[in-house]
């Protein structure tokens, strides 16, 4: 089954950006892109992605605001979601991992920069569940 990722991000140039990224580490799935905080709440209110990425620096709402609401919903608390920002800092990975943030990253303006984050990000996510999956009672 196909993994699905949505990015929530004003700017279409980050999709073509992520769309590339994800294409040259042969990522076996879709990306689906959300212009507005509130364009991708809709959205998720019938979908389920694999990762959620939002930027943090929208118009009207904030990526901290969408993370946090993304977390009110049940079937996305255990979705992880990743907060991007050209200006991350201290206080801001602190606000969002408080809100329930799996990471967060800088963005970057080289699209082998962004794939090797990607990579690692799916790669600790995929050890994580599995380690997970062992020490949960059955």
């Amino acid at each position: 089954m196909k993994k699905i990722i949505l990015l929530i991000d004003d700017d279409q140039d980050e999709f073509e950006f992520y769309h590339a990224a994800l294409h040259e580490i042969n990522y076996p799935g879709n990306l689906i892109h959300a212009s507005s905080a509130a364009q991708a709440l809709t959205i998720l209110c019938n979908l389920t992605p694999d990762f959620i990425f939002v930027d943090y620096n929208m118009p009207y709402m904030n990526g901290l605001k969408c993370l946090e609401e993304i977390k009110k919903m049940p079937p996305l608390q255990q979705v992880p979601v990743i907060l991007s920002s050209s200006v991350i800092n201290d206080d801001m990975t602190q606000k969002a991992m408080t809100l329930g943030a799996s990471f967060c990253i800088r963005k970057s303006s080289k699209v082998q920069a962004l794939a090797e984050i990607l990579k690692n990000i799916f790669s600790m996510h995929t050890r994580f569940s599995n380690l997970y999956s062992l020490l949960a009672p059955n």
